[in-house]
């Protein structure tokens, strides 16, 4: 039996602005910094075989310092980024409305052929993560590993998504998902060939950034 820790990147620098940050490479604040030193005490009680993250320092940071402190190897790939939000990148919702008042209200109003303009469609960004899922994650947990996965809200929401069987842009979108919070989903031995074989266990743990 494997579990996998589906965790969000530690907070961000200046995060309370509520940017929007896809693929933009940004820095941890010092709160996010302490978190990261949290996350590690959390999870060194988990036997993690193997770390995976996004390249994006924000989440490869954390990662890298979780794989040194367990001796086990970390793997950094973009297929694991942000969505990536284009032209939108870096700004704030109302500065997008301002820029872009017809785009941002077909985005507010869940278009299902919406784009980020210059950038990903929810479409796309899905299919990216779940081929990364598909490749890389499940075979792991298949093998009765436990494995991390530092990566980022909207990637977490997806897997999570398809775990559910709820819909990207219409459901789970929603679903609050704190800086350096833990989601735990556990291989289901019951169902290996269940589509996909895992259940879910916890959602936005955060009790590690309090004790």
């Amino acid at each position: 039996m494997g579990n996998i820790f589906l965790i969000r990147h530690p907070e961000i620098v200046n995060h309370k602005a509520r940017r929007f940050y896809g693929w933009t490479d940004i820095g941890l604040s010092q709160i996010g910094l302490d978190q990261a030193t949290r996350l590690i005490s959390r999870l060194s009680r988990e036997k993690i075989s193997l770390v995976y993250s996004s390249d994006l320092y924000r989440a490869h940071y954390p990662a890298s310092l979780l794989a040194q402190s367990l001796n086990i190897s970390h793997i950094s790939l973009c297929s694991l980024r942000e969505i990536h939000f284009g032209r939108w990148e870096g700004l704030t919702y109302e500065e997008i409305e301002k820029a872009d008042p017809d785009l941002c209200r077909r985005w507010m109003n869940l278009a299902d052929d919406f784009r980020f303009p210059d950038g990903e469609s929810i479409a796309e960004f899905s299919h990216r993560i779940l081929q990364g899922y598909e490749a890389i994650i499940r075979s792991a947990a298949a093998q009765g590993k436990n494995i991390a996965v530092i990566t980022h809200g909207g990637v977490i929401r997806t897997l999570l998504g398809q775990i559910v069987r709820s819909d990207l842009s219409k459901g789970e979108i929603l679903l609050q998902l704190d800086f350096a919070s833990i989601s735990t989903l556990q291989y289901d031995e019951s169902q290996p060939e269940a589509e996909p074989p895992f259940r879910l266990i916890a959602v936005n743990e955060v009790s590690h950034l309090s004790s």
